[in-house]
């Protein structure tokens, strides 16, 4: 056996980044892993987590009007009012293209299952939604994040840190 040493720490162009062991939490790299950031599309990691909290990877759900509420500048998934996905696929349409109107499909549909309530509005779906997020987060052990939306579109009160991040997506693999 021999005994092996890195040159110098990686350069890491990012303004957060962080490595972490998955097994035992141990970080092996960080940098300002504590700083409030911005999540953008890696908030559909979580979006996915809740979503399988409340239902079966076969389960289906009709897409219906709450994918007008997406920004038109958003990436999309290509959802059709009408159309019935499996949660599985609505996961994919969250993770492989990044959807934003996954998103929302995904928000309204777990909101309108918890509030016993098809009636509610995209708005409404948007804010049971967070909460349960927020909730989520919490649980995994993130101290330093709030998600005001389910797809990562900018917004003020909608942040995390490389850390919280770091839990979150350990959760999720």
């Amino acid at each position: 056996s021999c005994t092996a040493f890195a040159a110098m720490e990686p350069s890491v162009s990012a303004e957060a980044a962080i490595l972490m062991e998955k097994e035992t939490g141990r970080i092996l790299f960080e940098k300002n892993i504590d700083e409030k950031m911005y999540p953008a599309s890696m908030t559909k990691i979580l979006t996915a987590l809740v979503a399988l909290d409340y239902f079966d990877p076969a389960a289906l759900v009709t897409v219906g009007t709450e994918i007008n509420s997406v920004s038109l500048d958003s990436s999309k998934a290509g959802h059709v009012r009408g159309e019935t996905l499996t949660v599985e696929n609505l996961i994919r349409g969250l993770i492989i293209p990044s959807g934003n109107d996954t998103a929302t499909v995904v928000a309204t549909a777990v909101a309108k299952k918890v509030e016993n309530n098809t009636n509610l509005s995209y708005e409404e779906c948007e804010n049971i939604f967070s909460k349960l997020m927020n909730e989520k987060a919490k649980e995994l052990g993130a101290k330093n994040t709030h998600f005001s939306n389910p797809h990562g579109y900018h917004a003020d009160d909608h942040y995390t840190t490389a850390r919280d991040m770091a839990l979150i997506v350990s959760a999720a693999m």
